[in-house]
């Protein structure tokens, strides 16, 4: 097969099929996560993000390039989550702004966009690492690039420059030693190669339609209001239409003792005035999109459960409304209204964990974003937690590492309606020693400068458990070992938590007067009390605090000052 030319329809079917790829390979991406913990999240990173970018696309009715390169930036860019999703929205922006004024791809095209995208992603790093996605895309570009200057068959040009992704792909681990010793190559370099063999599919015309449809159909953005492609058009005759209002909204958290019968009820009533309904979640959250004719009652219904987050309507009768504005009492629910004055300045701050989300408000801090380690929020998820505070400076706290990009593209999609400024924080205890610092007297620049001095003088840990086999900082890992977890290292293993936790603290105690344990969901709270008293016996100079946490995958989170 020969293809010389991208059009929009082709750029379509190259994104989508890209997105049900990455979706299945997801878990194997995951799994090629250095530590041996069960928070490997780059592969579910990566396929959110491009489930964003394929949700503007299939909601972009026009097949013009233009139309469609602007489709696929946004989504990629609001949807981006953890590191790697942020280094793949920038990969789609830089291609994205190549092609954004022309008809057709050509092969040159096609390649100097590929390099383009490179170039920005690159720049988006602040301390690129090689040995990452960052190498292996730009191992595709530049095999890209060259077979450019020769050949103007883009099928052609792509198997070459896959090719070469994968040959850079098997030497990342020469480039970093934690690959090595794991044994593992970068999943973030794997993701990408997953989304050029979607590329590669949809060019040689592979027939994924039917996988397509049901993705989209089962994705997580069947609960943005999403169709199917082939139905949107139908959709769209305003006669056709029964319910005007398609109504979404995130319920977190959930109300305490809310059972999952409330929530089954809470199903039942919005079948009965709506339809199209999907009502997903877990124990602390629930996400509802319904199509109906009384979007006010489905929020008040919602809001017996929890707290409203995320609201949306929109009038499918008028397609070319984005959005409605809600009802007086609804929309100041989802962004306060303008007439109402900022405040001068406030704090949103990433948490997982009731008894953490408690510890934050207890210091001032009014915006929430849920999420944390294995379930990175996209920055979208964060504008959106930036806008609820409704202030004129806001200070994001990320408090983990891999949070930190999506924050900082949160701040750059937030620029034209208030300053924000991102705190590298990464880790929870990191936070709260920022948030302790909060003067919402002083400006935005002086109280960043003291939450700095506060969060320079925290080390932090955590305490986890292995889901395999592995050799990492010359330990050997067992599956099933407790594992301790100090400053981004694991600097202990055992079969007993109380010893592993004890050993991480020797080595990363050096005079700190306070020892923070913060226990998590699942840990007993006799069992922590323990724990604790352990901790003060063997270390007799210093104060120790203990708090109920509730965060997920860590049995606890730990810091020294």
């Amino acid at each position: 097969m020969r293809l010389t030319q991208i059009d929009g329809s082709m750029l379509r079917e190259m994104i989508t099929t890209a997105a049900v790829m990455l979706d299945q390979q997801k878990d194997k991406v995951d799994a090629l996560n250095v530590f041996p913990v069960p928070d490997g999240d780059t592969g579910t990173n990566m396929s959110m993000t491009m489930r964003s970018a394929m949700h503007e696309v299939v909601e972009e009715t026009s097949n013009s390039i233009p139309a469609l390169s602007k489709a696929i930036s946004q989504g990629a860019l609001k949807g981006a989550r953890g590191n790697s999703g942020v280094i793949l929205s920038q990969l789609f922006r830089g291609f994205c702004k190549t092609i954004s004024a022309e008809e057709t791809i050509d092969a040159k095209m096609f390649a100097s966009a590929l390099r383009r995208g490179v170039d920005m992603a690159y720049k988006a790093v602040m301390k690129p690492r090689e040995g990452t996605i960052l190498t292996v895309s730009r191992a595709v570009a530049d095999a890209a690039v060259a077979a450019a200057e020769t050949e103007d068959d883009i099928v052609s040009i792509v198997d070459t420059a896959l090719k070469a992704g994968q040959a850079m792909l098997k030497r990342t681990p020469e480039m970093l030693n934690v690959l090595k010793e794991a044994g593992v190559v970068d999943s973030g370099g794997m993701g990408y190669i997953v989304v050029f063999q979607g590329f590669q599919a949809a060019l040689l015309g592979e027939d994924v339609s039917m996988e397509v449809e049901n993705y989209i159909r089962e994705s997580s953005y069947v609960e943005k209001g999403l169709d199917a492609p082939k139905l949107s058009a139908a959709a769209s005759a305003e006669g056709e239409i029964t319910f005007t209002y398609c109504t979404e909204f995130i319920l977190d958290p959930l109300h305490e003792g809310v059972t999952a019968e409330d929530i089954e009820r809470l199903r039942s009533r919005l079948a009965i005035i709506g339809d199209s309904l999907v009502l997903v979640g877990e124990e602390t959250y629930v996400k509802v999109h319904v199509h109906t004719n009384a979007p006010g009652k489905v929020l008040q219904y919602g809001l017996r459960l929890g707290d409203l987050a995320s609201v949306k309507v929109e009038n499918m009768r008028q397609q070319h409304s984005n959005l409605l504005s809600l009802s007086d009492d609804s929309a100041s629910l989802h962004k306060a209204e303008p007439s109402v004055p900022r405040e001068p300045l406030g704090v949103v701050t990433v948490v997982s964990g009731e008894g953490i989300r408690k510890a934050f408000e207890d210091l001032g801090v009014k915006g929430f974003v849920s999420g944390g380690q294995s379930m990175n929020p996209s920055a979208d998820d964060i504008v959106n937690a930036i806008r609820s505070v409704h202030c004129e400076d806001v200070i994001v706290l990320p408090n983990n590492s891999n949070i930190v990009l999506a924050a900082q593209q949160a701040a750059q999609l937030m620029e034209e309606e208030c300053r924000v400024h991102v705190l590298p924080t990464k880790t929870i205890p990191q936070g709260i020693s920022a948030a302790l610092c909060l003067n919402p007297q002083l400006s935005a620049e002086e109280n960043l400068i003291t939450m700095e001095e506060a969060v320079s003088h925290v080390k932090s840990g955590q305490i986890t458990y292995s889901i395999r086999d592995s050799v990492n900082n010359g330990l050997e890992i067992h599956e099933g070992d407790i594992l301790g977890i100090g400053e981004g290292q694991i600097l202990a293993a055992g079969k007993d938590l109380t010893e592993v936790f004890l050993e991480v603290l020797s080595k990363l105690y050096d005079g700190e007067d306070i020892i923070s344990l913060y226990y998590g969901e699942g840990i007993q709270a006799e069992d922590a009390e323990q724990l604790s008293q352990a901790v003060g016996e063997a270390f007799p100079d210093c104060e120790v605090e203990l708090c109920e946490g509730g965060q997920p995958v860590y049995y606890y989170i730990f810091s020294l000052e």
